[in-house]
């Protein structure tokens, strides 16, 4: 809660989604999340049915760009601190993930929205389900995170979204 005051969420966001944003952090960061929904009410202190948490991100009226400024202004500022006092390079990290779900959408009961399939690399084959990238700021001992958003085929290239990034990576 104090992170989230620090980042002032209390004055961007009703009460209810600052809840739930406090919820979803609490239950990501306990042992036992395996990212779904259903771990996040079933580790978290929420007090409403998981089913609420779907209908929240789907429909939920929250800027979702504003705390990934934050964030970012965060990392940055964190991560330049370290670089200047240890007198370290830093380094930008960008990967992506294939967050591979067990069923097609066409064989699903509750079909996956925007699942497409993926190459990866850790499998050696195409997969069903979701590609992430991500951007983190390293110096010496210390990862931050920096960007994460859902790559979609056929929107952008992966070499372009890289660009993007670096061509929106503040200067020093």
């Amino acid at each position: 809660r104090n992170f989230m005051n620090n980042l002032s969420f209390g004055l961007h966001f009703s009460k209810p989604v600052f809840r739930h944003i406090e919820e979803f952090i609490d239950g990501a960061i306990q042992v036992g999340y395996r990212g779904k929904v259903t771990d996040i009410v079933n580790l978290s202190y929420a007090a409403c049915h998981r089913t609420t948490y779907g209908k929240f991100l789907k429909n939920g009226v929250w800027e979702q760009e504003y705390i990934w400024r934050a964030i970012r202004k965060l990392s940055i500022n964190t991560i330049y601190k370290t670089a200047n006092q240890t007198k370290h390079p830093l380094f930008v990290i960008y990967d992506d993930t294939t967050s591979e779900k067990t069923k097609h959408s066409s064989k699903a009961k509750n079909p996956i929205e925007e699942a497409d399939f993926h190459y990866s690399h850790l499998d050696n084959k195409t997969v069903w389900g979701h590609q992430m990238m991500a951007a983190l700021l390293n110096c010496q001992k210390q990862s931050v995170p920096y960007l994460i958003e859902r790559y979609i085929k056929n929107a952008e290239s992966k070499i372009d979204n890289v660009c993007r990034f670096i061509d929106s990576f503040p200067a020093v």
